[in-house]
């Protein structure tokens, strides 16, 4: 069974792309859009500031800052209403929990009484490594 999670686990996601609504740099920012349910927020980059748009269903592929930034942009926006914002923090804080207690999990499943082990964050693919995190031994 864990073979298979770590096989699942190595593979990319693979996005459908969403189509950029022609009047994106009209849309007000932060307000909620309820037929999709995304938010428009800016970016920058170098000397350019992009719009770009966060799907709630594409929250799994943002970090917890950036969803908590998310999450002040759409409480900040006068325009959402009460309902829509919890809608998106529900949402959102019931990711990051899940997101919590299976992280939580893996550390517990993982340890090992007789040797001590220590595990680094590593991109997903490269050899010796499980869930995403490369075992090192040491004897102590």
């Amino acid at each position: 069974m864990i073979v298979e999670i770590t096989s699942v686990l190595k593979k990319r996601p693979v996005l459908k792309p969403e189509e950029e609504p022609k009047n994106l740099y009209k849309l007000k920012l932060a307000k909620t859009q309820k037929e999709n349910w995304f938010v428009v927020y800016k970016q920058k980059e170098g000397q350019e500031v992009l719009r770009n748009m966060f799907f709630l269903r594409f929250k799994h592929l943002y970090s917890t800052t950036a969803l908590n930034s998310i999450l002040g942009l759409t409480e900040a926006c006068k325009g959402n209403t009460s309902a829509d914002h919890k809608y998106f923090l529900v949402m959102i804080k019931w990711y990051l929990m899940v997101k919590t207690t299976l992280y939580n999990l893996m550390l517990k499943l993982l340890k090992v009484h007789k040797r001590q082990q220590s595990y680094s964050p590593l991109v997903f693919g490269t050899k010796g490594e499980i869930f995403g995190f490369k075992r090192t031994v040491s004897n102590v």
